[in-house]
């Protein structure tokens, strides 16, 4: 449960920081355009658009392969993670 409240709170940060793509926020974070993020450019990533939550959970929740990487197909998880509208 925690966990997904850390994930809920990163994706919250994405949608106030870059709107409501989450495409926009990968874009800004894979500043090289590789496709790809290592630990290394996650949490300098992060720390460039002044996320200072649990940086490292939500990169080990998102790297399903458990490779050492996020990609953009990991990264698009979180919008299982979006909050519901209320109505």
């Amino acid at each position: 449960k925690e966990f997904v409240l850390s994930i809920q709170e990163f994706v919250q940060f994405l949608i106030y920081a870059f709107g409501d793509e989450l495409e926009f926020a990968w874009e800004e974070l894979d500043d090289d355009g590789s496709g790809e993020l290592s630990e290394d450019e996650w949490f300098q990533a992060v720390k460039r658009i002044g996320y200072f939550g649990p940086a490292r959970v939500v990169f080990a929740l998102l790297d399903g392969s458990d490779d050492g990487n996020i990609s953009w197909d990991e990264f698009r998880e979180l919008e299982k993670y979006r909050r519901k509208k209320k109505t």
